[in-house]
């Protein structure tokens, strides 16, 4: 009996030495033949890329994995996997390209094969073109004293009421990357983004005044939104409102000014609550501080000129100025004399080239050139902003908004509020 059971034994791991022996003696690759797509072909973002061919393999395919690839080698969107398990595949798949936010560029198609033993990667180099940038129309805000209005403009300027904040005001932003709406106070309006689809909030970061103002700054940069507190904290919120980074303004100030320069860099300007020093802090986007250099002007808006330059425009003993802030030397120089009278808005037209809203007025301003000029003679215009998809110039004087096709100045449409209009900003598709 002893000696049939090791007879029996013997003979089943031989079985399955046998077996893995043969497995690992399996040195044939599968074969992989791919008819579309084709290299350098061009596709769409927000529509598909057709794989078709055939796989083959002279005992089994197990695992079939399809994904574009970026210029870093990252995988980007959806990936399509598949466990066939048989000797032969006829692949005819379709890969969806659901990203809106895909930028145009060159990426590379990797199908990878795999028969549990060997695997085959084929790469095809693809184009893909992303979805083009429109204005879906524009959101307004205004402030009674204790509740800020939101309204939305579709692009004929037909108003909607979108939401109604308690508190005041202090800023507010569309994030079209986000689809959202940001409406921030001072003294006590919270902190809130509202979903464009429905206008619920999507987060919200309370108010609690305690006889000061609370929030002091505002902006966003792509996902993110900065944000300044009198108590000199300085915080970064994701899409979720989720906090992801946390600084400090210099003693006894607070940030009054955000901009994010190339991604990297984020600048400040920052106000002493006692004492009038106003000056310029330099933060790596982990918080830690780069430089500072000191300013004493009102800085109204921040504009990346070069790879190490930052225009401001800031207003002093009631002129605006136009500064170029250099990096490397932490230091300002006055680029050139403007027009008279105080700085209320800036918008860019196109690199070192710019629209402001001064002394009622709208002027251009060339920082390449050194030249101004009067581009509309407003009674009282106090926004101006520049839609690059419409080519359009939009002013806000008191209650009234007008839109102008830029080249010609001619009036495209006008809409008038109730109130007078604090904010406006742009709703684009992404």
């Amino acid at each position: 009996m002893i000696r049939t059971t090791y007879i029996l034994l013997v003979g089943f791991l031989s079985i399955i030495l046998f077996s893995c022996k043969k497995e690992s003696n399996d040195n044939q690759p599968p074969n992989l033949t791919i008819n579309s797509p084709k290299v350098n072909q061009s596709f769409n973002a927000l529509e598909f890329i057709t794989i078709e061919g055939v796989v083959s393999d002279n005992e089994k395919i197990s695992s079939i994995i399809i994904a574009l690839r970026d210029n870093n080698n990252i995988n980007v969107g959806k990936t399509i996997s598949l466990v066939p398990n048989t000797p032969i595949v006829t692949l005819s798949e379709q890969l969806i390209l659901d990203d809106k936010y895909l930028k145009s560029g060159a990426y590379t198609l990797k199908i990878s094969v795999s028969d549990g033993i060997n695997q085959v990667d084929k790469y095809i180099n693809v184009n893909i073109n992303e979805v083009p940038k429109s204005r879906n129309g524009l959101f307004i805000f205004s402030n009674s004293g204790s509740t800020t209005q939101v309204v939305k403009l579709d692009n004929t300027l037909m108003p909607t009421s979108f939401k109604n904040i308690s508190g005041d005001f202090l800023a507010g932003q569309v994030n079209s990357t986000n689809q959202q709406v940001i409406s921030c106070g001072k003294n006590s309006g919270d902190l809130i983004a509202l979903n464009i689809a429905n206008s619920s909030p999507d987060w919200q970061i309370a108010n609690l005044n305690a006889g000061f103002p609370f929030f002091t700054s505002f902006a966003q940069h792509y996902q993110d939104v900065f944000v300044g507190y009198y108590n000199r904290d300085i915080k970064r919120f994701n899409p979720n409102g989720i906090q992801s980074l946390s600084a400090q303004a210099f003693v006894n100030s607070y940030v009054n000014k955000f901009f994010v320069h190339e991604n990297n860099l984020l600048i400040t300007s920052q106000n002493e609550i006692s004492g009038g020093t106003t000056r310029l802090v330099t933060y790596y986007l982990t918080g830690f501080v780069k430089d500072n250099v000191l300013l004493n002007e009102e800085v109204i808006a921040f504009f990346s000129y070069s790879t190490n330059e930052i225009a401001l425009f800031t207003n002093s003993m009631g002129n605006g100025k136009l500064l170029v802030y250099n990096i490397l030397s932490n230091s300002t120089w006055n680029s050139f004399t403007l027009l008279t009278g105080t700085i209320t808005s800036a918008t860019e037209f196109r690199k070192g080239v710019y629209l402001v809203t001064q002394n009622g007025k709208v002027n251009l301003i060339d920082l390449n050139t050194y030249t101004k000029s009067t581009y509309l003679a407003t009674a009282n215009a106090q926004i101006v902003k520049y839609d690059a998809t419409t080519n359009e110039v939009l002013v806000v004087e008191g209650n009234t908004l007008t839109t102008y096709d830029y080249p010609t100045k001619t009036i495209k449409g006008t809409y008038t509020h109730t109130d007078s209009i604090l904010a406006v900003d742009f709703w684009y598709n992404k």
